[in-house]
């Protein structure tokens, strides 16, 4: 019962949520399991490392998903960052290298932070994820 009400209460809150809110959330997600995916590198557990680096993956293509080409050129320089995240991501998984996932962590750190500031100024209230949220969901 517990697991459905929490469900049912994440599920509220991204549909509820503005643009802006939903785009960080979905940053928060991706930083969540770079580092549950960096810690399972380090300590050995690599069962555990290519589910994190999946929902990193889904995020990202989330955000990618969010973009307005129409919108000029930030678009497309955003587009150009989450595919060299995604490409880090790959080569940090194929080397099991974590310390290749701290330049990834770095870009989205930057960019959770520049849409935080987005959102206090009421910027980007239509800006939304467009595949129905999943990996903020998990």
């Amino acid at each position: 019962m517990l697991a459905t009400d929490l469900e049912q209460y994440k599920r509220i809150q991204i549909e509820t949520a503005p643009g802006p809110k939903l785009i960080v959330m979905l940053y928060d997600c991706a930083l969540r399991n770079l580092e549950k995916a960096r810690e399972a590198m380090v300590n050995g557990k690599r069962e555990q490392v290519t589910p994190a680096l999946n929902k990193v993956h889904d995020a990202l293509g989330e955000l990618s998903g969010s973009l307005n080409f129409d919108a000029g050129e930030i678009a497309g320089r955003l587009f150009e960052l989450y595919e060299y995240c995604g490409w880090r991501l790959v080569q940090a998984n194929l080397k099991r290298d974590p310390n290749a996932l701290d330049a990834v962590r770095e870009i989205l750190a930057t960019l959770r932070s520049a849409w935080v500031e987005c959102a206090k100024n009421g910027a980007g209230r239509k800006a939304a994820p467009a595949h129905g949220f999943q990996a903020v969901a998990e």
